[in-house]
Order: structure tokens, then sequence, then C-alpha cells
């Protein structure tokens, strides 16, 4: 397959792990907007929405069992790009 556009963007698929004890507070919120704020410093966005480094919920606060441990873990994804003449590898 091929795929092919007008503009020679590269996109990347970001994925965000979220665990934590479950007899612990939840700073979920924070992890996140930390994640989207040094994005968006980066120059990345989500997909074709301007200036959004948004990351789509794949699960949220699941508790699971580990090592006799009980975790809440979510993930979420995103697909975003640089945009033009930013990101990490752009230059002045």
């Amino acid at each position: 397959m091929r795929l092919s556009g007008r503009r020679k963007d590269i996109y990347g698929l970001i994925l965000a792990s979220y665990a934590r004890p479950a007899d612990k507070a939840d700073n979920e919120k924070a992890f996140l907007d930390r994640i989207r704020k040094l994005a968006k410093t980066l120059g990345f966005t989500y997909n074709d929405l301007p200036n959004i480094p948004w990351l789509q919920a794949i699960y949220e606060t699941q508790e699971v069992e580990v090592l006799k441990r009980r975790f809440v873990v979510s993930l979420r994804a995103g697909l975003w790009r640089a945009r033009k003449g930013t990101g990490p590898t752009a230059r002045p």
C-alpha cells in the first residue's frame, strides 16, 4: 500500500500510560496536562487539529492486580505531527 498526500508531514503514534497504586492519590490529570503542555511547547499537534496535542482514551481507571498489589491504570493514544518549522528537529 502506498500512502501519499500533498504535504510531507511526519506523523507519530503517541502512547501515554498512567499507573498508580490503588491506595494512592490520583494525579492522572496533572500527568496528562504536563504531556500536553510540553507537546504544545515543542510544536506538536493532533493529526489535523491546529494547536491541540490531544490524547484519546483507550481505557481509563482500570483496576489490575500485579504481584499481589492493586493498581489503577489508564492508556491514551494520539496521532501527532510537528507543525512546520517546529518540533525537536527544528533548526533556527
